[in-house]
């Protein structure tokens, strides 16, 4: 260990003696170094090349970390602040592997606040931590192939940030913000981490420290991750022009932050855009392991000329933390511009935002199973101006192909199941496949709730096919609506035309009482007596005849029996 005894900005005590001792090894291997001094600490930049060096700012006279878990304000007090000595650009370039920066405050350098650098060699398992780094060019970079393993906040252990799933400490939060380009950039590097920070807002967890962009991950990047499975790898994601940008990477994982909203869950830190996936994104997964709250902010999630598979799963887009009330995104929930047969929106509550729910731009859009409603808009919007309507053979064009939407008739609930018979075409493949959801709708016609599919029904065209779904979550007198998606394959897991709008509306009612036709009476051991029951459009039949035999008709609504020796017959 080597300790700080003087703010000066060179000489015996200083900081920068501190890190000359670790870089020759004088202090050992896996210096600790530590502060019997606090204040103002400038510097014309610090090079670290010791492995294992960890930087304690919070050993500090004064200092204290963070205490609260999230979501709660943050507490730290940090009297070890990092200036620049004139014009300097970096505070701290990292070119060793298991350095850890905490609980320092960095702010006024023209670059970025610490660059982790693997351009030239190895720079993993490094952990940015416990800081505030604001007023910067940048504040945190990750550059290189061999920058890998690399943890900005906490929550998750640096040896693998993009798998773990730990809870993580409070004191580990970082508040990130007021940076001229970015918070926190990933360029050329993979399976790095950002988790537990509060990236353009203020420790209060209220007030914006606007970035133009919050996080961004760029260039041969793969595997990075935003967030994580656990509260404490939430990043709170607020003031910028983008939240997260992923620019034409691959693999990036984004799960459980709260991306535009503040730190109570009841009002909006807005992003423009709360996450913009752009020039590919191939295999970029938004929510799938653990909810993103993406509202307040204009729009929500913006993909863009995307090449690859994006899937938006899960998440709560518009509303508050709880999925309830509405923290609306001010324009559309979801948009796609230019994506062709590689986005899958399932599974996600899309609902009081400003604008549409879905807007797709492109073919293949796929949009199942979600809760959309309560938009201003359309809750899917394929024209982004009047609602389509069917046509024959389905042969318009446009986004989703303008995919008919199903018509459902004779809709009626028997015994706890809802029942109709749909109708639908379309233009794509008679060798591919298609399936229909079926939603509760709102007041205002849009999908309230899932209630289930017909799963995947094979051809391109569908003529009064019977529909059943159990479900206690719809009563006659509620309406239903429904979507048609189409796919390439017979399997239903290659995209066609994408999905359709809703369908309009349509009333449920309770199937009338069966009426039910037998004879006053029969003669004993007597044959091919008759019963039967009015028969009602998609109902299953099932008798049964005591102290007779059922001879005929089991299945369907008329059957014939003979009756006993003696006695009563039963049907």
């Amino acid at each position: 260990m080597v300790t700080v005894t003087t703010t000066a900005a060179s000489g015996p005590g200083s900081l920068a003696d501190a890190i000359s001792q670790a870089n020759s090894g004088a202090c050992g291997s896996n210096c600790t170094i530590k502060f019997d001094v606090a204040g103002t600490f400038a510097t014309s930049g610090f090079t670290i090349t010791a492995a294992g060096l960890s930087i304690d700012g919070y050993s500090a006279p004064g200092a204290s970390p963070n205490h609260g878990g999230f979501p709660q304000p943050n507490d730290a007090t940090i009297t070890v602040n990092i200036v620049p000595n004139g014009s300097v650009n970096t505070a701290f370039k990292i070119q060793a592997n298991g350095v850890t920066i905490d609980g320092v405050g960095i702010t006024g350098f023209a670059s970025d606040a610490v660059v982790i650098d693997g351009t030239t060699g190895s720079a993993g398992q490094n952990t940015v931590s416990g800081c505030v780094i604001t007023n910067n060019g940048g504040g945190v970079r990750i550059q290189g192939a061999q920058a890998t393993n690399n943890l900005v906040g906490t929550g998750r252990p640096a040896t693998n940030p993009v798998g773990g799933s730990g809870t993580g400490r409070p004191a580990d939060r970082n508040v990130i913000g007021n940076n001229a380009n970015y918070d926190v950039l990933i360029i050329d590097a993979s399976n790095n981490g950002v988790a537990g920070c509060n990236l353009g807002v203020a420790g209060n967890g209220t007030s914006a420290l606007p970035s133009p962009k919050g996080v961004w991950i760029t260039g041969n990047s793969s595997t990075n991750a935003v967030g994580g499975t656990s509260p404490g790898n939430t990043n709170l994601i607020g003031g910028h022009t983008e939240g997260i940008r992923v620019d034409g990477v691959t693999g990036t994982l984004i799960n459980g932050n709260w991306i535009g909203v503040n730190i109570n869950g009841t009002g909006a830190v807005a992003n423009t855009t709360g996450i913009h996936v752009v020039n590919g994104g191939n295999s970029t997964s938004i929510g799938a392991l653990r909810a993103n709250v993406i509202s307040g902010n204009t729009t929500g999630v913006l993909v863009e000329s995307s090449t690859g598979t994006v899937t938006i799963q899960g998440n709560l887009i518009g509303t508050d933390i709880n999925g309830v009330g509405a923290i609306a995104n001010s324009g559309d929930g979801i948009q796609t511009l230019g994506s062709n047969g590689n986005v899958v929106i399932q599974n996600n509550t899309v609902a009081f935002n400003g604008g549409n729910g879905v807007e797709p731009g492109g073919t293949g859009v796929q949009i199942r199973a979600n809760a959309i409603y309560g938009n201003a808009g359309r809750a899917i919007n394929l024209t982004g101006g009047a609602a389509p309507v069917n046509d024959v053979g389905d042969g318009d064009t446009g986004n989703d192909n303008l995919q008919n939407y199903p018509n459902p008739s004779t809709i009626r609930i028997v015994s706890g199941v809802l029942m109709f018979d749909a109708t639908v075409d379309s233009s794509f493949t008679a060798n591919g496949s298609m399936a229909i959801d079926v939603f509760k709708a709102d007041a205002n016609g849009q999908a309230r709730t899932y209630l289930g599919t017909t799963g995947c029904v094979a051809g391109n065209s569908l003529t009064l096919y019977p529909v059943s779904i159990p479900t206690g979550l719809i009563v006659a007198g509620d309406s239903i609506v429904t979507t048609t998606t189409t796919y390439a394959n017979g399997s239903c897991t290659s995209a066609g035309d994408g999905t359709s709008e809703l369908s309009p509306a349509a009333l449920t009612c309770a199937a009338p009482p069966a009426v039910f036709s037998a004879p006053p009476f029969v003669c004993a051991n007597s044959t091919n007596n008759v019963v039967s029951v009015g028969a009602t459009s998609g109902a299953a039949y099932t008798w049964t005849v005591t102290n007779g035999t059922l001879t005929g008709g089991q299945g369907t609504s008329s059957i014939t029996f003979t009756a006993g020796p003696s006695g009563n017959t039963i049907v």
